[in-house]
């Protein structure tokens, strides 16, 4: 189909393509005439460096050593200043450095380094027939070990590792546990004690205190006697902690019974015993074979006290009868109040460590509710880990 467009538009058309192809083409000639003028700069400065060189070791043959390291130094900074970092030029002057460090100034190392320069360069460069002495050459020869073992590791580290196959091992043995580190543990202790408490007379209830009738105690310091007995067992959590369970059999003695009251017409006896049943948590606060610690549990039962009145019978009364002891007319009565049912305890001790067997010595504050007691247990004991 024929053009339509008016002349003067084909012909901006034309214009406009023409003058961008002649942009690109300028553009590319100049990057062109770059990239050679560029080449021809750096084999100049290569050909400067090699002229350095050749000074140098005419320098060298005449013995100027500083001259001939004045010379190199130039040679390498025209190398680093001219990006010819890895041109050959650049590693033959190295090469030169390190024959000159060591003929010239007895710098062993610093040639090495110069050596492993050029080497890195160009792997395969020698120096030209009889011009290393037998130190030089070998120098040489080490920098170009080290350089390939350098590039083996570089090699090895890269290299992708092949999946070690796991080897089955055999079952371990068990091995004995060691001491403290036994599960099961297992106490007898033996003790006594003292405390305040308050409350109903267990057996007394028609007694007359100060000439009136009175069937309770009002308070004050007594004691547990004769004494307990304590037996536990318990699982150790760790060598810290423990959580046992613990019985306590009270033994009671020197109360007196009542005879011809209300409730007692011929006699009745205080109670003997008092049975309680406690949880116990016990933490280790050390090892070693003297070990402190501390403990505190919850449990039910009862801790009797035992306690003393003096007993004045009424006036009126013409039988004087206090109901006290096998008479009924001594004027004492000894008898016993009861904390419970609910117990809860805190206290403390240490443990000395016999091979498996520990002896035991602690001091357990119990508190009595709502039946308030508060007794105080001295105990010592033996326990064993099993």
């Amino acid at each position: 189909m024929p053009d339509t467009k008016p002349a003067w538009k084909r012909a901006g058309s034309i214009g406009w393509f023409g003058f961008r192809g002649s942009t690109v083409a300028a553009v590319l000639a100049v990057g062109a005439v770059t990239v050679v003028a560029a080449g021809m700069a750096r084999a100049d400065d290569a050909a400067a460096i090699d002229d350095l060189n050749k000074q140098a070791l005419d320098a060298f043959d005449g013995l100027n050593f500083d001259q001939a390291k004045s010379l190199l130094e130039q040679a390498l900074t025209k190398g680093d200043l001219g990006g010819l970092d890895h041109d050959p030029a650049y590693a033959r002057a190295h090469l030169y450095m390190g024959m000159l460090s060591i003929a010239g100034f007895q710098q062993r190392d610093d040639a090495i380094e110069h050596f492993k320069t050029a080497l890195k360069i160009t792997p395969d460069i020698a120096a030209p027939a009889g011009l290393f002495n037998p130190e030089v050459q070998a120098a040489f020869d080490e920098a170009k070990q080290q350089v390939e073992a350098e590039k083996a590791a570089e090699r090895k580290a890269v290299k992708p590792r092949r999946p070690v196959r796991p080897v089955a091992k055999a079952p371990a043995k068990a091995e004995p546990k060691e001491e403290g580190d036994q599960s099961f543990f297992i106490s007898l202790g033996l003790g006594t004690g003292a405390g305040i408490g308050r409350g109903k007379l267990d057996t007394n209830t028609d007694v007359a205190q100060n000439g009136t009738g009175d069937n309770s105690w009002s308070g004050g310091l007594a004691s547990s006697r004769l004494g307990h007995i304590t037996l536990g067992a318990g699982y150790l959590l760790s060598p810290e902690l423990m959580l046992s369970l613990e019985g306590r059999l009270q033994i009671i003695t020197g109360t007196t019974p009542v005879t011809g009251s209300a409730k007692c017409p011929t006699s009745c006896s205080p109670p003997s015993t008092a049975i309680a049943v406690m949880a116990k948590a016990t933490y280790y606060l050390s090892p070693g074979q003297l070990r402190p610690f501390v403990q505190g549990g919850i449990g039910a039962g009862a801790i009797r006290e035992v306690v003393k009145l003096t007993v004045t019978p009424s006036p009126s009364d013409p039988t004087q009868a206090t109901h006290c002891g096998s008479s009924g007319t001594e004027p004492t009565c000894v008898d016993t109040v009861t904390g419970g049912p609910l117990l809860l305890a805190a206290g403390g001790g240490v443990a000395y460590g016999l091979g498996a067997v520990d002896l035991l010595a602690s001091l357990t504050a119990n508190v009595g509710v709502p039946n308030f007691m508060l007794n105080v247990d001295l105990t010592l004991g033996v326990g064993m880990r099993l």
